[in-house]
């Protein structure tokens, strides 16, 4: 489903939708190594990767798409609607999660450490 809407024919496709592809294609890979607590690429891939991801994803779909409206993913009406905005951060925070977790090791733990040791009166 998705492959198929990046290769049917569209007026307002932009180089821009083809770059996104394998990009959205190697953060899901990240996520399911994540998943499955596999290092199968380098560190420093995801330390790059992560950060580059993320970058991406926001100036894509937030400001590229949303704003200038280039491409087709969004229109003004979703991207004023909060609940749409919502929705769409419950998806991707868990693969923003997911690819630092794989390029930063430490930092998520420490972050787990700083969790753990929070008292919330249970």
């Amino acid at each position: 489903m998705i492959a198929d809407s990046y290769l049917t024919p569209h007026p307002d496709k932009t180089i821009l939708d083809f770059v996104d592809i394998p990009l959205s294609v190697t953060a899901a890979m990240g996520l399911f190594f994540y998943s499955f607590n596999k290092q199968i690429l380098p560190l420093i891939f995801w330390k790059i990767f992560g950060l580059t991801f993320i970058v991406w994803e926001v100036t894509y779909n937030v400001v590229l798409t949303g704003y200038f409206h280039i491409g087709q993913q969004w229109n003004k009406d979703m991207l004023i609607n909060p609940l749409v905005m919502s929705l769409a951060l419950l998806f991707v925070l868990p693969l923003f999660w997911a690819l630092i977790s794989l390029g930063y090791p430490s930092f998520t733990q420490k972050v787990a450490r700083w969790w753990e040791s929070r008292d919330f009166g249970f």
